[in-house]
């Protein structure tokens, strides 16, 4: 009943048995390499670009200057209503005509829908007030 128990002793492998296993395989290699580049470039070309941004506004108060000298009364010309007032302004649909009018957004695909579903006999203050 005696069994005999043979042991095999496996090396690990180095950097230099992985090295020669792409060496070999090189073709392979380098075959699925050019495969994810080019799907990766195709990904990148095709796709719709999708820009970002953020922005702070600065709104300065400044006074009325009626005299061309350096001493000016300390109190507050503007009170809080100066700064509604332009907080309004820039959210007028006005300033936002404008906005797309400079950028020919009616003629850009992502926004053109947009101005597609105004009914086609609305004249330009209507469709200011939409």
């Amino acid at each position: 009943m005696d069994k005999e128990v043979t042991v095999i002793h496996r090396r690990a492998f180095s950097i230099h048995d992985y090295l020669r296993i792409l060496v070999k395989r090189r073709a392979t290699v380098l075959a699925v390499f050019f495969v994810v580049l080019a799907l990766a470039a195709l990904r990148t070309f095709t796709a719709t670009p999708i820009y970002q941004a953020s922005i702070q506004i600065l709104i300065e108060r400044q006074p009325p200057r009626v005299l061309d000298t350096q001493t000016q009364p300390s109190y507050d010309y503007y009170g809080e209503e100066f700064y509604q007032t332009q907080y309004k302004l820039l959210e007028s649909r006005a300033l936002a005509k404008k906005v797309a009018d400079k950028l020919d957004l009616k003629n850009r695909p992502p926004y053109s829908q947009m101005f597609a579903k105004l009914p086609a006999d609305v004249d330009q203050n209507t469709k200011q007030r939409l």
